[in-house]
């Protein structure tokens, strides 16, 4: 039974790969759960592992031992339901934004959930994923792409407190330029993930950098610096991921009674109050942070909503409506033909 117990903790310390342990490093983790043998029992016992398991060395001094491929249920007790459901809908939902390192050491437990689902004779799980879905509220755009070694080192960055060599371009730029910078949170948003990171220890120098714009991306040895007062929930409150620059404002909106119904589920602030105006339309008072993200959803609304305050939003929505004016004005029909161009 010792025996039996040792092999266990063998088993559940070996790394998938790209990950890897040595038998030094494997010694010194049975020592410190009470196992005192020799070097050279550990060496047979993974020599023997290796023609039972998915398991190898990579043939360097001292060779590092790691699993190859997929360890599923050899290792893992079985799953429940929910454990198993669970692991299934934060492979699906939340990949993007988890560090390559933690992808690598759940993909074990990824895989054995599919098989507990698939292997379950009642298939209520199994028709789950499909009974469940995240819809954007706005027009679906085709999400870009991230190069994978870029994700990689950001996620490692962000983990170890890194600094990270970035080649950004941005999109006034023709050509990619280099950038030193301290990462510091990454976040999703309407299908784009942007990296959040200071130039110095100064808040001011924090930028937002789309992920798919980076071309290289390597993670320094140099620590990375976080400014005095930044939190990420705070930042993201005062509207900087809306394209903000943290000012807040009073809005006044009179919405028709019907576009303003989701209001009372939704509130666009926690001081949010809708108040009767006249028979078809009420007044919706909140304080938010002034963004472009404000601006793009009221405008969303067309002629069902009409900004009374702050003044210059509404001088802004009055110029925007005019210039859409011009833009509709009838269309002269003429019988000169259409050119074609070969």
């Amino acid at each position: 039974m010792d025996k039996v117990l040792r092999i266990l903790h063998m088993l559940q310390k070996i790394p998938q790969a790209p990950g890897k342990i040595t038998i030094a490093q494997m010694l010194e983790h049975l020592s410190a759960n009470g196992y005192n043998i020799a070097r050279r029992t550990v060496e047979r016992d993974m020599t023997g592992l290796s023609t039972v398991f998915p398991i190898t060395d990579d043939e360097t001094r001292p060779a590092g031992w790691y699993y190859t491929g997929d360890v599923g249920r050899w290792i893992f007790p079985a799953l429940n339901a929910t454990e198993a459901l669970t692991l299934k809908l934060v492979q699906q939902y939340l990949t993007d934004l988890m560090p390559a390192s933690v992808l690598n050491n759940l993909a074990p437990f990824f895989s054995q959930a599919h098989q507990e689902i698939a292997a379950m004779d009642d298939n209520t799980l199994q028709q789950w994923p499909n009974k469940i879905a995240s819809v954007p509220a706005s027009q679906p755009l085709l999400v870009p792409i991230i190069k994978t070694d870029v994700q990689m080192a950001v996620s490692q960055a962000l983990l170890e407190n890194k600094q990270l060599r970035l080649l950004y371009q941005s999109r006034e730029q023709t050509e990619p330029a280099e950038r030193i910078v301290h990462p510091l949170a990454m976040v999703s948003r309407g299908g784009l993930i942007y990296l959040i990171a200071a130039a110095s220890a100064e808040l001011d120098s924090i930028r937002l950098r789309l992920m798919h714009r980076i071309h290289v991306a390597e993670k320094l040895e140099a620590p990375s610096i976080r400014p005095e007062g930044f939190d990420l929930a705070r930042f993201i409150d005062d509207g900087f991921l809306g394209f903000g620059q943290g000012r807040q404002l009073v809005l006044k909106v009179l919405f028709l009674k019907e576009t303003a119904a989701h209001l009372y589920d939704t509130p666009l602030s926690t001081n949010q109050t809708i108040e009767e105006y006249d028979q078809n339309r009420v007044l919706v008072t909140a304080t938010l942070a002034d963004t472009q993200q404000l601006t793009w959803w009221l405008l969303g609304f067309g002629d069902k909503v009409e900004v009374i305050e702050p003044l210059a939003l509404r001088q802004k929505f009055a110029d925007i409506a005019a210039r859409m004016s011009q833009n509709y004005q009838p269309v002269i029909p003429t019988d000169k033909p259409v050119s074609q161009t070969s």
